[in-house]
């Protein structure tokens, strides 16, 4: 599986065109998202004071609509989009590089399947808004059928 997870991203530079920091963010987000429960709400967030040496009471009008999805979804587009204001990417490079880290985590947790008994699923909101169930039956998005991954055990991407 560690040959699979390296080969993907040593090809994603030259096969998809994309940037692999961005990919990994955006694969390391899905799983995040597909593990708990995105749609929990943060309780009594914090922030850092100027001087960054203490926590102080987030008090923003979204305050108390925080979400662990939403706020992963923030920690991969900060990593994309800061490379991109330093100058070393793209917009583009961003917006496909999350998304197809999307793909391969998505792949990855598909091909637990073969390591587990149990009938189990997870589910997450993709970085396109569509809600991806994730079965050892298949993957569906929006109640259709999405491209199936490769098995682990061949040559993957």
């Amino acid at each position: 599986m560690v040959q699979f997870e390296i080969k993907a991203l040593v090809n994603v530079r030259s096969e998809f065109q994309t940037e692999p920091l961005p990919t990994v963010a955006g694969a390391c987000v899905t799983v995040l998202k597909a593990w708990f429960d995105e749609n929990a709400l943060i309780p009594n967030p914090v922030v850092p004071t100027a001087d960054g040496t203490s926590l102080v009471p987030y008090t923003g009008a979204d305050a108390n609509r925080l979400t662990v999805g939403g706020e992963l979804n923030k920690v991969a587009a900060n990593i994309a989009i800061g490379r991109n204001m330093a100058g070393v990417h793209w917009r583009s490079d961003y917006f496909d590089s999350v998304r197809l880290g999307e793909r391969v985590a998505t792949c990855i947790l598909f091909n637990q399947r073969k390591d587990y008994n149990e009938d189990w699923f997870w589910t997450f909101t993709s970085f396109d808004g569509e809600t991806v169930k994730i079965s050892k039956h298949g993957i569906t998005r929006r109640d259709r059928d999405a491209q199936p991954c490769k098995d682990r055990d061949k040559d993957v991407l």
